[in-house]
């Protein structure tokens, strides 16, 4: 298989996939006591089709809590309006110039 699997996103552990008899699968979790996917696994047909889908389904991870999608168009437009706030301020605050910054960095990507 030439597609890596992500960590765990709670402990770390490290994931191989697995072949079950000759018709499945698998992705098992390691026995990590403290981790919530404890002894959890994910099975998919054997083909080379749900061999993709499943490694696919492994690496996907949700979004935090503390973050948001935001499509780059709206992100594109939201830097600018806070570079104009930014021109005509006599002495931007630094956490301004800061988000600005931040902004540059994210659509710089």
């Amino acid at each position: 298989m030439t597609e890596q699997l992500k960590p765990c996103p709670f402990c770390g552990a490290k994931h191989q996939v697995e072949t079950v008899a000759r018709d499945w699968y698998r992705i098992r979790h390691p026995e990590v006591e403290e981790c919530p996917l404890n002894e959890w696994e994910i099975t998919y047909p054997q083909s080379a089709d749900q061999l993709k889908y499943l490694v696919n389904d492994w690496n996907r991870r949700a979004i935090p809590a503390d973050q948001v999608l935001v499509p780059r168009e709206l992100l594109q437009v939201v830097f600018e309006l806070a570079v104009e706030r930014l021109q005509y301020q006599i002495k931007p605050s630094p956490s301004d110039e800061a988000a600005v910054a931040e902004l540059r960095a994210l659509l710089q990507r």
